[in-house]
């Protein structure tokens, strides 16, 4: 998968998100780095011998172990899946784990925790990230289901070599992942009625993608309007960061278009159940 990089916000690497087919149970590889570094892979034996004030010297010694765990939303009451994770390299935070396959049934977003643990079971460090459950054709879905690939190809970012100029995908996974819980919120929070849908469940996955592009354009106007400086000499100029008005009137554009639809749903929702509960006096 493309993109792993934080392009836009200049963090570097982050965990890699994971990408799972419905109904799947594939082995995936997963390498913890230092929260406040994320450029810098997290030595699992050095950081755990830190913690317990002792001298270790391997992963077996540490007595540690590192469980990677996914939940459907953050105050979801039980886990999707948490499993333990086995060593590669711990020197450099690298393990595998095989994701349950009865546990990727239905496709959707999910929020994704690799956490490092002490032999007495205290969490050490903890790397957030996301995991997509990409839906497949050979399993009847409910509704069309949201999904990374289409929000990229929505917005002709699903190759660096759609992007001439950056040769690589503007937008990371993560980034992508964090604005759909954000305009997945942004709509649970819009007045009346207000609603409790997530990335996994929300049931207009088409006219949601409108409001994730409105904020990722916004999300990247501000990176631009941050980093631009604009170059001159001898009669040659270069404005490579000179898109925050274009993204600021694409941003615009596709909000306009988000929340005229998400103002009549609601609106209309709000109509359809006072119809059914209010009643006269009269009987």
């Amino acid at each position: 998968m493309f993109a792993q990089e934080n392009i836009l916000s200049g963090q570097g690497p982050q965990i890699p998100t994971i990408v799972v087919p419905q109904n799947g149970g594939p082995v995936k590889t997963v390498t913890l780095v230092e929260p406040a570094l994320p450029d810098t892979p997290l030595d699992c034996v050095l950081t755990l011998s830190t913690q317990d004030d002792a001298s270790y010297a391997d992963w077996a010694a540490t007595g540690g172990s590192v469980l990677v765990g996914a939940r459907d939303y953050w105050t979801s009451s039980t886990p999707l899946f948490a499993v333990e994770a086995t060593e590669v390299d711990a020197s450099i935070g690298s393990f595998s784990f095989r994701v349950p396959s009865n546990k990727t049934i239905y496709p959707g977003i999910f929020l994704l925790e690799v956490g490092l643990y002490n032999a007495t079971d205290v969490l050490v460090v903890a790397n957030a990230g996301y995991l997509e459950i990409t839906p497949s054709v050979a399993y009847s879905q409910d509704a069309a289901p949201l999904s990374v690939a289409r929000i990229r190809r929505a917005i002709r970012d699903a190759h660096p070599r759609n992007n001439r100029v950056l040769e690589e995908c503007e937008f990371s996974l993560a980034e992508i992942m964090d604005q759909i819980q954000f305009t997945v919120d942004e709509y649970n929070m819009t007045n009346m009625p207000m609603t409790s849908w997530n990335g996994t469940n929300f049931p207009y996955p088409s006219m949601l993608i409108l409001g994730v592009v409105a904020n990722l354009m916004d999300m990247a106007s501000i990176w631009y309007a941050r980093n631009d400086l604009k170059v001159e000499s001898a009669g040659l100029r270069a404005d490579d960061m000179g898109k925050a008005q274009i993204y600021t009137a694409l941003a615009d554009r596709y909000r306009e278009r988000w929340m005229r639809w998400v103002t009549m749903h609601k609106r209309n929702v709000n109509i359809g159940r006072g119809w059914g509960t209010v009643r006269s006096r009269m009987y």
